[in-house]
């Protein structure tokens, strides 16, 4: 098994790959390597990728895209999930969507937006940790 270091995208990675597979591939975007990768992490333990096998491609009649995909911009994209940080029950308030909030014992009640909203955006921030780190969203 052969080592090799990298910064991709303001973060270190650190790969195990073996020669003796002579595929130059591994996850996400990293390859390249004289062989597979079999193991690849950031240095900071964020993210691991381990090689468990390799399969056969078996086609299937499972349409996984039934609604044909969009384009958008980043631009487009960043602003789409600032506006969820900004009101992530936007929906639900308007009636856009609806929603019974019922406790255990199914007694219905209106939740605290406010809290849930305070709770969503700590979430969003605390996961805001993308592979790419020159891409993490700067939310308010």
């Amino acid at each position: 098994m052969s080592k090799a270091s990298l910064n991709y995208s303001n973060r270190m990675w650190e790969a195990w790959f073996a020669i003796e597979i002579p595929l130059q591939e591994g996850p996400y975007v990293f390859k390249g390597t004289p062989g597979l990768i079999i193991y690849l992490r950031d240095t900071k333990d964020h993210y691991v990728f381990s090689f468990i096998g390799i399969k056969k491609d078996e086609t299937t009649d499972i349409d996984y895209l039934s609604v044909k995909p969009i384009d958008i911009s980043k631009i487009q994209l960043n602003k789409v999930l600032i506006d969820h940080y900004n009101d992530p029950y936007r929906e639900l308030k308007s009636g856009q969507i609806k929603a019974r909030w019922q406790y255990e014992d199914g007694k219905e009640f209106t939740p605290n937006y406010n809290e849930l909203t305070r709770d969503e955006q700590k979430n969003i921030k605390k996961y805001n940790n993308p592979i790419e780190l020159s891409e993490v969203i700067k939310y308010p």
